[in-house]
């Protein structure tokens, strides 16, 4: 009698605080938090998160379990991320929570790198985007790639007058061109055929796992990760497949440097060489045994590939950078422009997908196709706020690949639209998917017609 009689009172007791709480966005239960509504929506997370941030004014805090460290705080109010990426900037890290969740893939590169780190690798970057080698590279790899990759496979479903999933033609054109750009090693995935490529698909695996260890405790993950089972087998397969690839180009290129006794050829031009080869400056050369490590040049190769390899296939205005969907970071002690307050070490994040979506920010139009927003009265492009329009992110950590992302979409939108109509599958649905990296869940099927003209 004394367990019913347990029993009941704490069915009283949580009927009663569900009752109390039936209006709340989200319902904070004893125990598990928010957790089971997080888990309710996990099918429509991007959604679900704009919904809840619009019922509560663009800033939320999210309560976990009390066995996990799972609370944070959530917001798409452009004051605030002026102020997490900007005006505070130095008071925002990634944390340990955060480099442990990508680990295995982007290791200590600058996708996870803090302070002189971050800023030593920022450096390195910079210098192998201005080398007077790397505009020629672009070039040369984008037309190749787009005459001898997508031209050849429009003009066969045009031909054909078959659908095909523009999407993912883009993903595999973006995914050859970071290769070659980075590594110098062409996986050759753009072809009629739609080869299946075990580097591609680990990677988008491995972008899937690093979602999932955010929407779950870190205990389980972990738990998981240790027991080899669930979604966290497709991490360790991944980065097994993603390691031996880079490790086999970072091998094969020292030895063809060891090889070689005349200057680097300027179409040999590649990031891997750039990092390999001997440096002029005297602040680099004391960096170089440390640079010239292959986990080093790993870990590098591997967050340029991220970020590269999805540039065009997103949309015309996605950006380089892995921060599309979210930014994480560890708040060292802040007070929010919405009044909230938070302690040190809460997680923070921001959602540009949300942001996108707000009528605060964008009017009552936010949800309509309007390119004209960029454009000034004058017929000029505008200038929107990097705190407004994130994709490229802003402050000190502001995507150093935009004018590579620009041009590269430029190029290719500009190729494509020229020489073919891409006319969209009717009925076709088209959903965000539940990745780190915005994508189509269905892909983006169209019809290919030549151009007339022609």
């Amino acid at each position: 009698m004394l367990r019913l009689a347990f029993l009941f009172i704490i069915f009283l007791w949580l009927s009663f605080r569900w009752w109390r709480n039936r209006s709340s966005v989200i319902i904070n239960w004893p125990v598990v938090g928010m957790l089971p509504g997080l888990f309710l929506n996990s099918s429509r997370i991007h959604e679900f998160l704009t919904h809840v941030l619009q019922q509560c004014g663009g800033t939320f805090a999210f309560k976990g379990p009390w066995f996990g460290s799972l609370d944070f705080l959530v917001t798409s109010n452009p004051a605030n991320v002026h102020h997490i990426l900007r005006k505070k900037v130095f008071n925002y890290h990634k944390g340990l929570e955060f480099k442990e969740i990508f680990a295995e893939s982007f290791g200590d590169g600058i996708f996870c790198a803090d302070g002189d780190r971050w800023k030593t690798q920022r450096r390195t970057i910079h210098s192998f985007i201005k080398d007077s080698k790397f505009e020629e590279a672009v070039e040369r790899i984008i037309q190749r790639k787009v005459s001898q990759g997508i031209f050849v496979i429009l003009e066969h479903f045009s031909e054909q007058r078959e659908e095909v999933d523009m999407q993912d033609v883009l993903k595999r054109f973006a995914f050859d061109f970071v290769c070659l750009l980075m590594l110098g090693f062409d996986p050759n995935s753009l072809s009629i055929e739609f080869p299946r490529v075990p580097y591609k698909q680990a990677y988008y695996d491995m972008e899937e796992v690093a979602l999932q260890r955010h929407l779950k405790p870190q205990r389980f993950w972990k738990l998981q990760k240790w027991l080899q089972i669930g979604e966290e087998r497709k991490m360790k397969n991944g980065s097994e497949i993603f390691d031996r690839l880079l490790y086999q180009c970072i091998s094969r290129k020292k030895e063809l440097l060891n090889r070689r006794k005349t200057p680097m050829d300027r179409d040999d031009f590649d990031f891997l060489t750039f990092m390999l080869v001997e440096d002029n400056n005297q602040e680099e050369r004391e960096m170089s045994a440390f640079k010239k490590s292959e986990k080093y040049a790993r870990d590098m190769a591997f967050n340029l590939l991220s970020a590269g390899s999805e540039t065009p296939c997103a949309s015309p205005f996605d950006s380089i950078h892995p921060y599309l969907s979210s930014t994480q970071s560890r708040l060292a002690r802040t007070l929010f422009r919405a009044g909230i307050k938070s302690a040190k070490n809460t997680r923070v994040i921001y959602s540009p997908y949300s942001m996108g979506r707000m009528e605060e920010i964008w009017g009552g139009d936010c949800l309509e196709f309007k390119p004209e927003r960029w454009i000034s009265n004058k017929g000029e492009l505008g200038d929107v706020s990097p705190y407004k329009f994130t994709a490229f992110n802003a402050g000190p950590r502001a995507c150093i690949g935009k004018e590579l992302a620009m041009v590269e979409m430029k190029a290719v939108g500009a190729a494509v639209i020229w020489n073919y109509s891409l006319q969209v599958v009717e009925n076709h649905p088209i959903l965000p998917s539940n990745s780190i990296v915005l994508h189509m869940k269905h892909g983006l099927k169209v019809r290919v017609l030549k151009r007339s003209h022609l």
